[in-house]
């Protein structure tokens, strides 16, 4: 079941173990080839220092998001990545938009 917009969702109603398809050999290739496109922009964009890569994973608690980042993100070099956890915002935060913080 996927969620759209103005559609009501009712968690009683999902299937945790739904796929939507995907495979997880299917998976584990995309992973690469995305780990392999991220590794050539990291090292593009180093070199330009004028634009930058911004991957956001949001997910529920307990929902894999830092498996998922340590996953994605295995082979770059770690002193050219910066990670942001953002937790529920502030009075302050509210006023902006969501990507005010990482600002």
């Amino acid at each position: 079941m996927l969620a759209e917009p103005g559609r009501e969702i009712r968690l009683a109603e999902i299937d945790p173990a739904e796929t939507a398809g995907h495979s997880k050999s299917d998976s584990a290739k995309k992973i690469r080839r995305l780990r392999e496109t991220l590794a050539e922009l990291q090292e593009a964009l180093y070199a330009e220092h004028q634009r930058s890569v911004l991957i956001v994973v949001q997910g529920m608690d307990t929902g894999g998001k830092d498996g998922a980042i340590k996953n994605l993100c295995l082979g770059l070099d770690p002193n050219d990545v910066q990670l942001t956890n953002l937790k529920y915002p502030t009075a302050e935060e509210w006023d902006h938009d969501f990507l005010w913080r990482c600002h």
